[in-house]
């Protein structure tokens, strides 16, 4: 039970779920969810036959704002890679936690350099990746830094995602 909390604590802390910078949506698996998203006033979408809600998450403000009412299912059962196999003791809790917080870290630290201009300040993280991957070399070349903190990130966010098989 101890450790579960810990790694709850982890996991409120981090966010990176919650902001957009792992993931630019999350799965509504059923109507009860749907209303649940409707009544946090979160933006759901149909793509492929499957309704989303949009991230950066509303009720996300440094960590999670509903956290203790009803949220939707994906908010309950997400965890990161890092936290599931700490769980499962295949790595450590401070090697988990050391994943987390490089993540949490370059996040900042894109955030901070995007913020100095104006057609990224306002964008998420997942949204400026696109961003460097639509507009090319143009951009690389007048956000160089930037372009190198943020392809680090995606990097470490790697890490954090379930490997696809």
């Amino acid at each position: 039970m101890e450790n579960q909390q810990t790694l709850s604590a982890i996991c409120t802390e981090c966010g990176l779920c919650c902001d957009g910078s792992l993931f630019p949506k999350a799965h509504v698996i059923d109507e009860e969810d749907q209303a649940t998203a409707q009544r946090l006033g979160l933006t759901t979408f149909e793509e492929s036959g499957k309704r989303y809600f949009k991230l950066p998450c509303p009720c996300f403000d440094q960590l999670c704002t509903v956290y203790d009412v009803k949220r939707p299912h994906i908010c309950k059962a997400f965890f990161c890679e890092p936290l599931k196999k700490a769980n499962k003791g295949d790595i450590s809790l401070e090697e988990a936690t050391k994943k987390i917080k490089l993540a949490i870290q370059l996040r900042s630290e894109v955030k901070a350099l995007a913020s100095q201009h104006e057609t990224l300040k306002n964008l998420s993280v997942h949204e400026i990746n696109a961003y460097f991957k639509n507009e090319g070399v143009t951009y690389i070349k007048q956000f160089p830094v930037l372009f190198m903190k943020s392809s680090a990130l995606l990097i470490a966010l790697a890490s954090l995602r379930k490997k696809k098989e």
